[in-house]
């Protein structure tokens, strides 16, 4: 029984396209940041004042009228980093943020298929 053990050089599945950040400006307000499907794969923001919390919303959709896909609150200063996931939440219908309250930045991260 002394054979060779073949080595697996290359995974047994498709290679995917990167996930790709879309920054957030300063102070950023509700926004549709990006008008086709993508994955949501994770995000890094930041309270931006220093006084005040903050409150955002993402949703599946080119307004906040569609499913909410994430939530982050953020204390008065906080940052917070989630993903990024190498699977995401599917928007079919492009992404969208809503900030609830206060002033973030950052970036938020996706994947297009």
């Amino acid at each position: 029984m002394g054979g060779d053990v073949p080595v697996l050089l290359v995974e047994d599945r498709p290679s995917r396209p990167p996930i790709r950040p879309i920054p957030l400006p300063v102070d950023v307000q509700s926004a549709g940041l990006i008008a086709v499907a993508v994955e949501l794969c994770g995000w890094s923001v930041k309270e931006t004042t220093g006084t005040a919390t903050a409150a955002l919303q993402f949703y599946n959709g080119d307004s906040n009228g569609g499913e909410i896909v994430g939530e982050q609150v953020l204390a008065a200063g906080a940052s917070a980093t989630v993903g990024p996931a190498p699977d995401g939440v599917l928007c079919s219908r492009g992404l969208y943020l809503l900030v609830v309250s206060g002033s973030v930045t950052g970036s938020v991260w996706v994947r297009r298929e």
